[in-house]
């Protein structure tokens, strides 16, 4: 029996643990891997209401129903009240419901493609979030102390603004990754499974210094683990969710009215390299993006930005048409 034959066999759940799995043997990265699964997890919630998870109920009218009722749901995630769900949020369910679909299609486990039918409406974006202005940063970067915890938490802060990297990059870096003399962090399986090398600024590069020498030690009792940020509780590698902590917490003692997460640290330093002048394929770059469509998304210019720029290199900015 070949194995799409023993999967038509299965259950849908089987059929979604291949789906993952095969994702990851393509390198898509363990985050990718995990909003996947949330994603398919409510679709079989969703059919198990109805009376049936099977894989035989799959079909076109079926898939556009439940996305009619992603459409239809509201959320208090992360909000003072309960709300649509965003356009972007939509658009990844949508986008893993097509992958799935098409996946169950070449595999042979579905007569007809069941996403071939979804459709979702225009929603306006949701606003950006505020990014942190230079003096903001500068006023986060000051509220750690001189303690083991603080030295650790100055150069998470810094090196997260210097090479606006992705949480799970951050809490990934190993000692080695880190070249002192090139100023550059070498980024391992970033997203979709790329390497890349990173530039970091002198300054973040002093504060990481200063904690391997001086706080490291003695947050790790023995040797043998390689990663550079480690946890005062397990004295091992540092958790996303802790590192999501000690950003808030610091966001905090500076006083801002905003959330202030990793990733906002991203675009931070994203539009602040724009604004400083910083090509946008360069940006792309540091941002680790495979495509330079994406790299916008994650940045912060505005009116008065282009205005200046197209005023200073545009040849005939400062022509008088009659």
């Amino acid at each position: 029996m070949s194995p799409d034959a023993a999967l038509a066999e299965t259950d849908l759940t089987a059929c979604v643990a291949a789906y993952l799995n095969e994702s990851l043997v393509r390198g898509h990265s363990r985050g990718t891997v995990e909003y996947r699964r949330v994603y398919l997890r409510q679709l079989q919630g969703w059919l198990g209401e109805r009376g049936s998870a099977a894989l035989e109920v799959l079909t076109p009218p079926v898939f556009a129903g439940f996305g009619e009722h992603l459409m239809r749901r509201r959320t208090s995630y992360n909000r003072p009240a309960p709300t649509p769900l965003s356009s972007t949020t939509l658009a990844a369910a949508f986008s893993v419901l097509r992958s799935f679909g098409a996946w169950l299609v070449t595999h042979e486990l579905v007569p007809a493609d069941p996403a071939r039918d979804l459709r979702r409406d225009r929603r306006a974006p949701p606003p950006q979030k505020p990014i942190l202005t230079v003096t903001e940063v500068g006023r986060l970067l000051e509220t750690p102390d001189e303690s083991t915890l603080g030295l650790r938490d100055r150069a998470i802060l810094e090196t997260l603004y210097s090479t606006g990297l992705r949480r799970a990059e951050l809490c990934v870096l190993d000692l080695y990754d880190i070249d002192f003399c090139a100023g550059t962090v070498l980024v391992r399986q970033g997203k979709g499974g790329r390497d890349r090398v990173v530039p970091i600024g002198a300054t973040a590069l002093r504060s990481v210094r200063r904690y391997l020498k001086e706080a490291r030690p003695r947050l790790l009792p023995g040797e043998g683990e390689p990663a550079v940020f480690l946890s005062s509780i397990t004295r091992r590698r540092l958790g996303a969710k802790n590192l999501n902590r000690i950003v808030q917490v610091h966001s905090q003692k500076a006083g801002f009215g905003k959330r202030v997460t990793p990733h906002l640290l991203r675009h931070t330093c994203a539009t602040h390299l724009l604004q400083g002048g910083a090509a946008t394929p360069d940006v792309q770059a540091i941002l680790g993006h495979a495509s330079i469509a994406a790299t916008p998304t994650y940045t912060r210019v505005t009116v008065e930005d282009v205005a200046l720029a197209h005023a200073r290199h545009h040849p005939r900015a400062r022509i008088e048409i009659p």
